[in-house]
This record gives C-alpha cells, structure tokens and sequence, in this order.
C-alpha cells in the first residue's frame, strides 16, 4: 500500500544516515546521491523490476592513508 511505500522509503534514508555515520567514524566518507540509473542498477544486480527497485544511492570511499 502507499503507506508502505512512503515507510520503506523513510527507512532507506535511516539506513543511509547510519552507513555514513559508521563510514565517518572509520576514517571513510559517504556521498549520498540521488543520481541513479535505475535501469542499469536492477541490471548489475539482477533485480526483478516488477517488484524490486533501488531507492537509496551511497557512494563509500577507503580511509585516506
């Protein structure tokens, strides 16, 4: 349902913060980007496109030495 929806999204976001949160804490960075070719993401990891879909795009970079 449409409530659901909105939640799921809702809890990407939390989910993202945490990751950056973490990332932060062990030296990495975290660039949130809304900027997705969801076409190209359901077929790199093999998403069924009728009920899966990517909501949420984090780029995670290694500790800088």
């Amino acid at each position: 349902d449409d409530n659901a929806y909105r939640v799921a999204l809702i809890e990407a976001g939390h989910i993202g913060q945490n990751i950056a949160l973490a990332a932060t804490e062990h030296g990495c960075s975290a660039c949130p980007s809304a900027a997705l070719d969801h076409g190209l993401i359901i077929e790199l990891i093999n998403l069924d496109p009728i009920g899966e879909a990517p909501v949420y795009c984090l780029a995670l970079t290694a500790p800088s030495t």
